[in-house]
């Protein structure tokens, strides 16, 4: 689940948006940045959309922080 909001309202009343989340995961922080198209029919009555419902999606995943220890380098012997 994620969160965004409406950055442009298209000539045709379609929308563009935006939403950002940041997650912790084993010492790394990872961004996602999300854009996409979506039609205003498909925004249901709980003021939500699901994820197949979107057309032009644009996902970026950007992480940042020390590489977990439970990944071991291979022995040299």
């Amino acid at each position: 689940t994620i969160t965004g909001q409406i950055v442009e309202v298209l000539p045709n009343g379609d929308f563009v948006i935006e939403a950002h989340k940041s997650v912790l995961v084993n010492s790394e922080k990872n961004q996602l940045d999300l854009r996409a198209l979506l039609r205003w029919n498909d925004v249901t009555t709980a003021n939500t959309v699901r994820s197949d419902r979107l057309g032009n999606v644009q996902i970026k995943l950007n992480g940042k922080g020390l590489v977990s220890d439970a990944i071991r380098r291979p022995n040299l012997l």
